[in-house]
């Protein structure tokens, strides 16, 4: 039976049979993966990713030293279709079984992996692999449900009780604009009463005169050199939580670890100041 897949996955696959090189591959996930943090749809990250191909496939240059990282063809596309209007975003959510069994799938695999690398150093006494296993599957099924809980963060909920229409449509739009645009509080409540002030001039209600939540958030470019401060918060306080560790004797394994994430806290500090520099 044919291997099933989706267009964008193929697509991220002929990245590496378009020059013969695997990095072009990688390049493509990443931008891939950038966009879909975004809520941007599949389809349309597909579209971008597919012109890019084209280009690669004709120039047999790399994808990076035509488009620059992955990170930062990501930005340029969602700018781009956000001020073209073509911005499309992501309606479909994780069911939580969905979320449960791909949590289950990965803590799994990881616990397997873990335990052959014990196999391989020797070590791998019934009592360590089993607290492996166990600590594979919790942070596993721990992390597809942080995932899943995401990708229903902006499900439209019922109204409550005394709760008119136009707060409802305020609040859903506060709640993107903070964690999908990573706005400050100030610029949330600019730009709700900018569409209230509208709305009333105009006299229709918010959603009659800008659609859904999400629709009108996507009008907005987040604000990147914000996330970045608080993206690069995330991994230097990973880093120093895992260097803690050192205390009680230094382990290839949390050097490893450590090394990995001081790695994306360098990687992520570079990010945020290109950022604010091409912003200024």
């Amino acid at each position: 039976m044919a291997e099933q897949t989706t267009p964008l996955a193929s697509t991220i696959r002929s990245f590496d049979s378009a020059r013969g090189e695997e990095m072009d591959g990688v390049w493509a996930f990443g931008v891939s993966w950038s966009l879909m943090m975004r809520d941007v749809d599949p389809s349309l990250v597909d579209e971008g990713l597919r012109e890019a191909l084209d280009i690669v496939r004709s120039t047999q240059e790399s994808p990076e030293v035509l488009f620059g990282t992955a990170t930062e063809h990501a930005d340029a596309l969602y700018e781009q279709w956000r001020s073209e209007g073509r911005l499309v975003l992501r309606g479909d959510v994780t069911t939580w079984r969905e979320g449960v069994a791909m949590g289950l799938g990965l803590g799994l695999a990881t616990g397997v992996a873990y335990a052959l690398l014990l196999l391989l150093r020797d070590d791998a006494g019934t009592v360590t692999v089993l607290r492996g296993l166990g600590v594979a599957l919790a942070v596993g099924l721990g992390g597809a449900l942080l995932h899943t809980a995401w990708s229903r963060r902006h499900l439209r909920r019922p109204p409550r009780p005394g709760e008119t229409a136009d707060l409802r449509w305020s609040l859903e739009l506060a709640e993107i604009l903070r964690t999908r645009c990573s706005m400050s509080g100030a610029r949330v409540r600019d730009v709700l009463a900018e569409a209230d002030a509208h709305a009333r001039d105009a006299g229709r209600s918010l959603e009659d005169e800008f659609g859904t939540p999400q629709e009108y958030a996507a009008r907005f470019a987040p604000d990147l050199v914000r996330r970045s401060r608080w993206r690069f918060a995330g991994f230097v306080a990973m880093a120093l939580l895992t260097g803690a560790f050192f205390v009680d004797g230094p382990t290839w394994s949390t050097g490893l670890i450590t090394a990995i994430w001081t790695w994306w806290a360098v990687r992520e500090r570079r990010h945020g100041v290109a950022q604010a520099r091409r912003r200024r």
